[in-house]
C-alpha cells in the first residue's frame, strides 16, 4: 500500500473537487491512475491551500524511478482546473541485497 499526501494551493476555486493522481515510469509511460471523488473539504470547495491524502491499497511497481502527475476538476465535469505534469518523483528499491 502507498499513501500520497499532496499540498494543494489552487489558483482558482474548484467546486466539489476530484483530485486525480497518475503514476508514470522514467520514460513518461502512464502506469496507473487513481481519483479521489468528492474530496471532503470545508464548504465543498477547493479554494484555499489544503493537504489531501490519497491511499492506494496496492501499487505493484518494479525497481525504478517514477513520477506523479496531479489534476483537479469539479465532480461530474471534464474541464480540468489545475494540472501538474511530472510534478514529483519517487524511487522503488528492492529489499534484496545487491539491488537498488
Amino acid at each position: 500500500p502507498v499513501t500520497f499526501e499532496l499540498d494543494v494551493v489552487p489558483n482558482e476555486s474548484v467546486p466539489t473537487p476530484v483530485i486525480e493522481i497518475n503514476v508514470h515510469d522514467s520514460s513518461g509511460f502512464h502506469l496507473f491512475g487513481s481519483t479521489s471523488r468528492g474530496v471532503k473539504l470545508g464548504g465543498g470547495v477547493l479554494d484555499r491551500p489544503a493537504t489531501i491524502a490519497l491511499h492506494i491499497p496496492r501499487l505493484p511497481l518494479q525497481v525504478g524511478r517514477f513520477s506523479l502527475s496531479v489534476s483537479a476538476r469539479p465532480i461530474g465535469q471534464s474541464a480540468i482546473y489545475h494540472h501538474l505534469e511530472f510534478c514529483n518523483e519517487f524511487s522503488v528499491f528492492s529489499q534484496e541485497a545487491g539491488f537498488g
